[in-house]
């Protein structure tokens, strides 16, 4: 798991509220709770779309290589290294 999906799952946890190994035990074992994430996860997502893309635009002037390289993944013109 990278740091930056482990992060968000602390992150859920703690907004939560509830104990960690709880949210863990219904993360791995309760479908419904998984499914129930993700909406939530997919409705932040849109939510917060434009000022994703505005940190992706910036990011890209600045010369970050990894922001130029996702724009191209999400452009279609690069395919990504888990594709393959």
């Amino acid at each position: 798991m990278s740091e930056e999906v482990a992060l968000n799952k602390t992150e859920a946890q703690r907004i939560s509220g509830v104990d960690k190994g709880v949210f863990y035990y219904h993360l791995k074992r309760n479908p419904e709770f998984r499914r129930w994430l993700s909406e939530q996860c997919d409705i932040m997502l849109v939510v917060n779309k434009v000022a994703a893309t505005c940190g992706l635009i910036k990011a890209i002037q600045r010369g970050d290589l990894r922001a130029i390289r996702l724009s191209y993944e999400l452009e279609g013109k690069l395919k990504s290294r888990l594709v393959r």
